[in-house]
């Protein structure tokens, strides 16, 4: 494909590039979220590998995927290597033992940083090898973009990359780091699901303001992660209260690539030298060899991001940690693949800031059978069968969404200044909503309370006034374990010409299905469409994803099974839509299928007083001087003003409050 579109969700992609003789700046032009691996493939003159870790492949006329050669250096030693020891709690006491990797392993204590050489666990991994028990100090804090620790940057760019140096654009501003990185550090180790992943903080929006980073788990060895974030001036709940609260923009003035980026302008000393500029993201590759990059799309607002390499095509050879038939793009949308790139272009290196014609991969609001677009629906999974696309599933639900004008009680108080009574059409707040809910979270996490069902609703419980009105609860979609669940997430396209990326914890899916039908559809039109037999489905070889997206105006459709028991959040991954509720939760299998609590495990919740709940009532009543007094807690409502009233109520509220005190001693 001539380029990737990252999706407008939280994803990572793998791609190979083939060589290049100098280094390269990549920008990335506004398309959507993702992460990718691509592939750059150069026709120069092949070089000898100069480091098996960056070196993967020379370029030969005829070349595959399945051709691809990893070389990787190998110990001497190899036909010595101990067999892989079953691990059960005898051998991991042994391991802990041989290993003592608390008592010789020092970190500093405010950034994290191994004291004294680098970490005995960063390795070279082998088959059969013992395992090792490894010990890292992950320090979450507030800090300072340009702190004092950048000394000169970037007049200087050594200071640049001084310790505790945060450059980002060049803009000063407070941000959330984990060791005083930027991307956080990487988190990399041998798993069942290869491929390239990323971490972040799910608390408020810690993810917008710098926590998150790449989570890599390696197959063949390879290089370069490149990590993509939008970037704003303030903190993000600076820009969520501006947004939803007054007339405030919701979009990102710069993006960064692998924490740094190009947006304050730097004076120099002299007039007529050129303005300094933060130094870009380079990475370095050689003509004539194949290179994977690991794209993650680690955005958090409403910006999505295509990317393309000037005079290459990128070919996407894996998504989410999955493998597939590779493809050959122009653009591409990231959410998350592995690509590569070819034929490096002669001279300068330039900045492009049009589209490259050619085909699109993922592209922005298209679905299946478009001209010049491969959906992700159309993409080809090399693994193999499995019950996910059985020919109907044991579960149907259908979810639509859009932005609605309604008096979300949390942005629009009817009668003081609802939706349409608020005069500035700027100031008017469009609520986003799954199946017209919003997901109100429980005051406790609910694999620890472990509620009845009366505590959820779902579009079969709401009632028809949510169409108009505001609803907020528990929304709760229940499923047994290892049934196979199919949803048809329908964009009614009504609003805003929007993409929206939902993302699945727990489990995988397959994308069986994706179309734009009109600008508009309702859910009902979705239904007629799929009882007429009109609703396409592949359920060969659909490609395996966590997140996707929806073509504004049309349908995704999606396989899962539910193998994973507990409670599991389905949600949109803007940060800014799934902080007012466009989320819900997928309950699989009963409370006997789930795991148990462990014992003295950190618990929480309302902290509310016994009964409280049920018996304290928040409603005002009627009449005028009416005193309500609950069963358990002493809560006064009183409709008069007058100060007599005011201490006549206290007076009772103190003797109650007495009154009970002595009754229990």
């Amino acid at each position: 494909a001539k380029g990737v579109v990252t999706e407008a969700t939280t994803d990572t992609t793998e791609i190979i590039v083939d060589g290049v003789t100098t280094e390269t700046e990549y920008g990335i032009n506004n398309g959507n979220y993702a992460t990718e691996d691509i592939k750059v493939i150069d026709e120069g003159t092949p070089k000898p590998p100069e480091s098996a870790s960056k070196v993967l492949l020379p370029i030969v006329s005829s070349d595959s995927y399945n051709d691809i050669i990893y070389q990787v250096k190998r110990k001497n030693n190899t036909a010595q290597r101990k067999v892989k020891p079953n691990i059960n709690l005898e051998n991991i006491r042994k391991i802990i033992k041989k290993n003592e990797m608390r008592s010789h392993v020092k970190y500093d204590e405010v950034t994290g940083e191994l004291i004294g050489g680098e970490h005995p666990c960063k390795r070279e991994c082998y088959e059969g090898e013992e395992p090792m028990i490894c010990y890292y100090h992950f320090n979450l804090e507030w800090y300072q973009t340009m702190s004092k620790a950048c000394f000169d940057c970037p007049y200087n760019l050594t200071d640049c990359d001084r310790i505790d140096c945060i450059p980002a654009d060049g803009m000063n501003r407070a941000l959330t780091v984990i060791n005083r990185k930027m991307p956080g550090p990487a988190i990399e180790f041998n798993a069942t699901q290869a491929g390239t992943h990323f971490w972040h903080s799910h608390s408020g929006m810690q993810r917008a303001d710098g926590a998150a980073g790449a989570l890599i788990i390696r197959k063949p060895k390879s290089e370069h992660v490149m990590i993509v974030t939008d970037w704003i001036h303030e903190l993000s709940v600076g820009m969520f209260t501006d947004h939803h609260h007054s007339t405030g923009d919701n979009k990102p003035p710069t993006l960064l690539i692998n924490g740094v980026g190009r947006f304050k302008v730097f004076d120099n000393a002299t007039m007529t030298a050129k303005p300094k500029y933060m130094r870009a993201a380079r990475f370095n590759v050689e003509q004539g060899y194949r290179y994977r990059f690991r794209v993650i799309n680690a955005e958090f607002l409403n910006c999505p991001i295509e990317m393309s390499v000037d005079g290459h095509n990128i070919t996407v050879i894996a998504s989410d940690g999955y493998d597939l038939e590779p493809i050959t793009a122009k653009q591409v949308g990231v959410l998350h693949y592995e690509g590569a790139m070819d034929l490096e272009p002669p001279g300068d290196l330039t900045w492009e800031e049009s589209h490259n014609e050619g085909l699109q991969l993922n592209a922005l609001n298209k679905g299946e059978e478009e001209d010049e677009t491969i959906s992700v629906a159309e993409m080809k999974s090399l693994e193999g069968y499995d019950d996910s696309l059985k020919e109907v599933a044991d579960y149907q639900f259908y979810v639509a969404y859009d932005f609605y004008a309604k008096n979300n009680t949390h942005f629009h108080k009817s009668p003081y200044y609802g939706y349409y009574q608020v005069p500035n059409h700027d100031n008017r707040l469009y609520t986003p909503q799954l199946n017209h809910i919003s997901m109100k979270m429980p005051s406790s996490p609910l694999m620890l309370s472990r509620p009845s069902s009366d505590n959820f609703c779902n579009a079969s419980s709401i009632e028809n006034s949510c169409k108009e009105g505001f609803c907020e609860c528990s929304h709760v979609l229940s499923v047994k374990k290892n049934a196979v669940v199919e949803v048809i997430i329908v964009d009614e396209g009504v609003t805003f010409d929007a993409n929206h990326p939902f993302h699945l914890h727990g489990h995988f899916f397959r994308v069986v299905g994706m179309r734009r039908l009109a600008s508009e559809i309702t859910i009902d039109e979705i239904k007629a469409f799929d009882e007429a037999g009109l609703l396409k489905r592949n359920l060969k070889n659909a490609p395996l994803k966590d997140t996707v997206t929806v073509p504004d105006g049309g349908y995704t459709v999606i396989r899962f099974k539910a193998d994973n028991p507990g409670y599991w959040l389905f949600h949109c991954h803007i940060e800014f839509h799934v902080e007012v509720g466009m989320a819900l939760v997928f309950k699989v299998g009963e409370e006997k299928d789930f795991a148990p609590i462990p014992r003295n495990f950190p618990t929480c919740g309302s902290y509310m007083p016994d009964n409280m709940l049920e018996n304290h009532t928040t409603e005002k009543p009627k009449g005028d001087n009416v005193i309500s007094i609950s069963h358990w807690w002493p809560v006064v409502y009183v409709n008069s003003t007058s100060s007599a009233t005011k201490l006549g109520s206290s007076l009772i509220v103190l003797y109650v409050w007495l009154l009970r005190i002595l009754l229990r001693t």
